[in-house]
């Protein structure tokens, strides 16, 4: 299962992952890496004994002239943020970096477990896997090893009819449920929300929030009163397949009526009888 790409990476970058800091910074006549193939995956651990293996990951190598460098040795490496997890690119165990050469298309690719890039066991977590080659900055893919989420749960509504008659403003908000003791999210998925009311269908979409929860300003638009808007949010990457959920509102015909406070029953001293 592959991750949507939600970051590009600029030329001179420090990535901090566990405690280790990969700076790069490239000369512009330098040849660069890449990744090209194999980025931001995500696998639960099966089988006996539970392991999860990812699709090769290949990363290309360009002159400055943007042409493929030809028989580049890449070595790729990586690194985890749990150290309770088990990883291996090489068939050598204990050997934890693994050598390939860029062919005519100046590509390199890492899939020596068989046919794998990465086989990881024994815990959940976040890996990156690093290319390098000679003095050039490194390129980081992301792995993620573990659910990355159970269900989402979509919240539509509107609000109480506006004061000058116009009508309902409607608000949305989407909710990612994590399960308990899975790898946390990275990056942070994007949830998509599809609105359709009587006189608009439009849609919007935002990042999932450290707390869960997304919620979208293009949401609040005008419901005139008596329509019915519904809201679908979905997001992709669940462990069982995308994950959706659905929500609705209605604006009132009429405004609720303003109830005037009854007066107090007359106190019975005070009653003509006294009684």
């Amino acid at each position: 299962m592959t991750l949507r790409r939600l970051t590009t990476f600029p030329s001179s970058l420090a990535l901090t992952l566990a405690g280790i800091i990969i700076t790069t910074a490239a000369k512009a006549d330098s040849p660069q890496l890449s990744i090209s193939g194999g980025d931001y995956q995500q696998l639960l651990r099966t089988g006996m004994p539970a392991v999860a293996a990812f699709q090769p990951i290949s990363v290309r190598a360009t002159g400055a002239d943007g042409n493929p460098v030809q028989g580049l040795a890449v070595t790729f490496g990586w690194h985890s943020t749990n150290q309770n997890m088990r990883c291996y690119i090489n068939p050598d165990e204990g050997v934890a970096t693994i050598t390939a050469t860029t062919g005519p298309d100046g590509v390199a690719v890492l899939s020596a477990m068989q046919g794998r890039s990465m086989v990881c066991s024994q815990a959940d977590g976040q890996v990156l896997v690093t290319a390098t080659a000679q003095s050039l900055p490194a390129a980081p893919a992301h792995i993620i090893v573990g659910p990355l989420a159970g269900s989402i749960t979509a919240m539509a509504g509107v609000t109480p009819p506006l004061s000058d008659g116009s009508g309902c403003v409607i608000f949305a908000f989407a909710l990612l449920n994590q399960p308990s003791g899975s790898a946390p999210p990275y990056p942070a998925p994007t949830i998509n929300m599809v609105f359709t009311a009587p006189n608009a269908n439009w849609t919007a979409s935002a990042v999932v929030g450290p707390d869960g929860v997304t919620e979208t300003l293009d949401s609040y638009r005008l419901l005139a009163k008596g329509e019915h808007v519904s809201m679908t949010a979905s997001m992709a990457g669940g462990p069982g397949g995308d994950l959706t959920s659905s929500s609705g509102g209605d604006c009132p015909s009429q405004s609720p009526r303003r109830h005037h406070k009854a007066a107090a029953p007359a106190h019975p001293s005070r009653t003509k009888s006294g009684k």
